[in-house]
This record gives C-alpha cells, structure tokens and sequence, in this order.
C-alpha cells in the first residue's frame, strides 16, 4: 500500500508559485533536522531563481488569432469526418428504420406463406382421411374400438392359434 510522503506539502507549497524570502526562511527552518529535504529545497529555490533571470520568451502578435483559427480548423475536421459515409447513405436515423421495416416486412410475409402451407397440408390430410371413412358414424365409436384392440382378451390368443393351424 502507498503511503504519502507525511514531508510532501512543503513541495505542493513550492509548485505553481515563487516562494517570498520570509516563506523560504520558514521552510529552511522546519527543514532543520532532514539533510536530505534542505538539499531538495535549496535546488528547488535555485532553479526558481535561475528561471527569474532568464527573459520572458518573445510571443507573436497575432498568437491569441492563431490559436482560435486552430481551434476553428479542428471543430471543422471534426464536423467532416462525423458526416462520413452515413451521409450518402442518408444516415442511419433514415436508413436503419427502413431496413428494420424492410426486414419485419420479409419475415411477416415468411411466417404468412407457412401458414398457408401448413393449412393446405392439414386440409390435404382431411380429404384423405374423408376418403378411407366416408362417414362420421364410422369414427364415432373408434375410442372404444381402439380400447378393446389394446387389450387382447386370454381367449383371443388361443383363438389365433387354432386359426393359424
């Protein structure tokens, strides 16, 4: 587990800013008793008073102009790659309704055609079954046929045997 470093807020107090003569007195003597700390700041006071010596770095005149012209350059960038090629398609708030409707249209037109073919096989059925029972007495007691065929009788047995010799 990373632990902070308990001597790091003299560094945040370092960072973004000069210190006054009086604040660097102060750290010089909270820092009395770590070497190694005092070593840290004084490079720290030293660069920054490297870096006051050095002039300001010369700024052109028209740099806030070239910074929005960039700025303006890139939001136009981004505008032309975002209208792509979904905008010869018509994009995809036009064209993916269609081809969902397009898609539910061949699909609904499928499971109808089914249908209609799963009705003329049954009627083709129907008429063949009408053919072999050509009225409806014939099937009215065909529970009670097919009850009494399930269970062959003791006698029936012996009866099949006397007739096949």
């Amino acid at each position: 587990m990373n632990t902070p470093d308990p001597h790091a807020d003299w560094l945040d107090a370092l960072e973004g800013r000069r210190l006054t003569p009086g604040e660097a007195d102060a750290l010089h003597r909270r820092l009395a008793g770590r070497p190694r700390e005092q070593a840290r700041l004084a490079e720290e006071l030293a660069l920054d008073a490297a870096l006051d010596v050095l002039p300001a770095p010369p700024v052109p005149g028209n740099f806030a102009s070239r910074v929005w012209a960039e700025i303006d350059r890139d939001e136009a960038d981004r505008k032309r790659r975002s209208r792509g090629w979904p905008a010869w398609l018509g994009g995809f708030r036009i064209i993916g309704p269609a081809v969902s409707f397009a898609a539910l249209a061949v699909a609904m037109s499928g499971w109808w055609q089914f249908q209609a073919h799963q009705r003329a096989q049954l009627a083709t059925n129907v008429a063949e079954v009408a053919q072999v029972f050509p009225d409806v007495e014939t099937l009215r007691d065909f529970d009670a046929i097919r009850a009494l065929e399930a269970t062959p009788l003791p006698g029936d047995v012996e009866l099949v045997a006397a007739l096949a010799q």
